[in-house]
């Protein structure tokens, strides 16, 4: 399962620099061993009794990031009889449709239908008035604006990655208006974040993570918060262009662990 994580690349490259790294399920084992602790567990919630053997570490990445569901993190929730006139999305509050929990045989409360489009995953509906009662009615569901951005490829979805200073954006972009990794047909890097997506990562203390977004005359529109990153495919160089991540820019992403390690820079947690 490990390798299923972006986290697994970067340890590869970590320990070809002669770093140790050990995965604990324990915060209290992970303290006592380690000099620098990223907490890297794939649920929507972590309960902050699991992590409060922490609270004395001096390098404990993501400390603050416990709760990603959708009803937290989005800025485009609706609420029932909302004056919004575009079209709306139907999501699970829970990330990745509550798998991670039910992996885990976490309850999670959701219970029905995990998608409905194979592509997407998402139900969609062209006004507030067609969203059915179930999504306004069931606290595992989340109604939000779906806040489309257009682009010569037709539309698109921007994903900025941050691992403490070392921070990178991709536009996606595909015909589809929901655009996904899985989806897109073209990528670009981009140079800067939208200010409103720094903020909020900053208000979460998201030390490593991403945050997926879209922006159109309306301004940014944040919908969904990562702090387990999943694996993504590396290509060389030479070969980057329309590509997400080379290995050489994955590496320049991992220095970072250096400058946390001396003191260069704080987790948020320790610096606000």
């Amino acid at each position: 399962m490990r390798q299923k994580y972006l986290i697994a690349q970067h340890e590869a490259l970590w320990r070809e620099e002669g770093i140790e790294v050990r995965h604990f399920r324990s915060a209290k084992a992970a303290g006592r061993w380690s000099d620098l602790v990223l907490v890297h567990m794939d649920v929507s919630c972590i309960p902050t009794r699991l992590l409060d053997p922490l609270d004395t570490h001096p390098l404990v990445l993501n400390g603050r990031v416990t709760d990603i569901r959708k009803s937290r993190v989005s800025s485009c929730l609706l609420e029932r009889g909302s004056d919004w006139e575009g079209p709306v999305i139907v999501k699970t509050d829970l990330n990745r449709e509550g798998a991670p929990e039910r992996l885990r045989g976490v309850l999670s409360g959701f219970r029905g239908r995990w998608w409905a489009s194979e592509d997407t995953h998402y139900f969609t509906y062209d006004s507030v008035d067609e969203a059915p009662d179930w999504a306004w009615e069931k606290a595992t569901w989340v109604v939000e604006k779906h806040e489309v951005e257009e682009d010569p490829e037709g539309f698109a979805t921007h994903s900025a990655t941050f691992f403490g200073d070392e921070i990178s954006e991709v536009k996606l972009s595909g015909p589809n208006p929901i655009v996904k990794g899985s989806n897109a047909e073209r990528c670009v890097r981009l140079d800067e974040v939208h200010e409103a997506v720094q903020r909020v990562r900053m208000e979460m203390g998201l030390d490593y993570g991403k945050i997926d977004y879209t922006l159109n005359d309306r301004g940014a529109h944040i919908f969904d918060v990562n702090k387990t990153i999943g694996f993504i495919e590396l290509h060389d160089e030479a070969e980057s262009h329309g590509q997400r991540l080379t290995r050489e820019r994955l590496k320049q992403r991992g220095q970072v662990i250096h400058r946390y390690l001396s003191g260069e820079i704080a987790p948020f947690r320790q610096s606000l």
